[in-house]
C-alpha cells in the first residue's frame, strides 16, 4: 500500500482538494489495519468501501450453487462477518474467500478466528499459501484446518500453528467455505489474527471415577470434560486407553491436583499420590514423568514438562488403601515457552 499527497509549499493555501486526499489516505489506513492492531487488512470484515458484499482487501469467489457477502445481523466480533452458502446440490459449494498479501513476522505463528456452522457437517477449510519477498507463489499450500464433521455450531475461537517455508516472506489466508459436498448449510467467519506467543491458552481437564486402588489407576478423561483448549490438546482412545494429545510442541507447565475423601473408604490409606505420565504412543501404560507429593487424602503435581507434538500423557494415582473410593483430578497444562 502506497499513499501518495503532494505537500504544500510554505505559504500556500491549502486547497480542497489536499483535504480530500489527506481524508481519503486516512480512510485508507483505517481500511486496512487489521482488527486490534492485527497485521492482516480488514481482519473482522469491517470494511466494504464499494458495499458489493466483498470485505475491503479480500477477494472472494462464489462456487457453483453458493453464494456469500457479509452478514451484519451474525458477527462474532465487532460489527461483521463473512460468509458462504451452499444448496446442499452433489458437486456444488458456498464460496472461498481469499486475503491479499500479509507479511509473514518472524517466529512460531499461529492463526485465530472465530467461525460457526448452521451444519456441522459442511466441509470448511482453511489454507495458507506462501510467497516470497518478491511475492512469486511458491506452491507450498499448508491446510490447517479441514473439516467435514464436528464444525461448531455456535461462535467458537480457533487456533492453528502455521509454519511457512524458509524462503517465505508473505502469505495469503484462503477461506474455504462449503466444499463441494451435498450438504446445505451457512458458514459464518470473523476476526482472524496472527500472532507470535510464548505463553498459550491453557487447556483445563477435570474427571472423577471410583476405582480399586490396590495396584494404583489411571483417571480417564472423556471429551466431555475438555474446556477452553483452542485446539492444544485431544482427548482420544477408549475405555481404558482414554490419554491427552498435545497438538503443539513446547514447554508446558502441569499443575495437577487429585484428592478423595478418606472417609469414604476403609482401611484408611497412610499414602495417596498422583503421577503425571507419559503413555507408550497408543494410550498404554507408559513412564512417570511428574511425582506428586504424598499424603493420605490429597496430591499435587507441578512441574514443567517438554512435549512434542504427538506426546500422550495420562494421570495416575496410587493409594495404601484396597477398597473402592471416589478420586476428582483437575489438571491444567499452559504452554510457556
Amino acid at each position: 500500500m502506497t499513499i501518495s499527497i503532494a505537500k504544500p509549499n510554505v505559504g500556500d493555501v491549502v486547497k480542497e482538494s489536499t483535504i480530500d486526499d489527506i481524508i481519503d489516505a486516512l480512510s485508507t489506513l483505517e481500511t486496512n489495519q487489521g482488527a486490534g492492531g492485527s497485521i492482516i487488512p480488514n481482519a473482522s470484515f469491517e470494511f466494504d468501501t464499494d458495499a458489493d458484499g466483498e470485505p475491503n482487501c479480500w477477494t472472494a469467489t462464489a462456487l457453483t450453487g453458493g453464494v456469500c457477502g457479509l452478514s451484519t445481523a451474525t458477527t462474532g466480533d465487532g460489527g461483521a462477518s463473512w460468509y458462504a452458502t451452499s444448496d446442499g446440490v452433489a458437486g456444488h459449494g458456498g464460496a472461498t474467500l481469499v486475503s491479499d498479501y500479509i507479511p509473514y513476522p518472524e517466529g512460531t505463528n499461529f492463526l485465530v478466528w472465530w467461525m460457526k456452522a448452521t451444519d456441522a457437517t459442511m466441509t470448511l477449510k482453511i489454507q495458507i499459501d506462501y510467497y516470497t519477498c518478491a511475492k512469486v507463489d511458491l506452491s507450498a499450500t499448508e491446510t490447517i484446518y479441514n473439516a467435514s464433521s464436528g464444525n461448531p455450531t455456535s461462535w467458537m475461537r480457533m487456533k492453528k500453528a502455521i509454519t511457512r517455508p524458509s524462503t517465505a516472506r508473505y502469505f495469503k489466508i484462503k477461506i474455504v467455505g462449503g466444499d463441494t459436498s451435498s450438504v446445505a448449510g451457512t458458514c459464518y467467519w470473523d476476526a482472524f489474527d496472527v500472532f507470535t506467543s510464548t505463553t498459550e491458552d491453557a487447556g483445563f481437564f477435570t474427571s472423577a471415577m471410583t476405582t480399586t486402588f490396590d495396584s494404583g489407576t489411571t483417571l480417564q478423561w472423556t471429551d466431555s470434560t475438555v474446556a477452553n483448549s483452542n485446539g492444544q490438546f485431544t482427548v482420544n482412545g477408549a475405555g481404558s486407553d482414554y490419554a491427552i494429545t498435545v497438538n503443539f510442541p513446547g514447554v508446558y507447565m502441569v499443575h495437577c491436583v487429585s484428592w478423595t475423601n478418606v472417609a469414604t473408604y476403609s482401611p484408611a490409606a497412610t499414602t495417596f499420590q498422583a503421577r503425571f505420565q507419559s503413555t507408550d504412543g497408543s494410550g498404554g501404560e507408559g513412564t512417570t514423568v511428574l511425582t506428586g507429593i504424598t499424603t493420605p487424602e490429597c496430591s499435587v503435581v507441578s512441574g514443567l514438562v517438554t512435549a512434542t507434538t504427538g506426546s500422550m500423557y495420562k494421570v495416575r494415582a496410587t493409594s495404601s488403601a484396597t477398597s473402592s473410593m471416589t478420586v476428582t483430578s483437575s489438571l491444567v497444562m499452559v504452554r510457556v515457552k
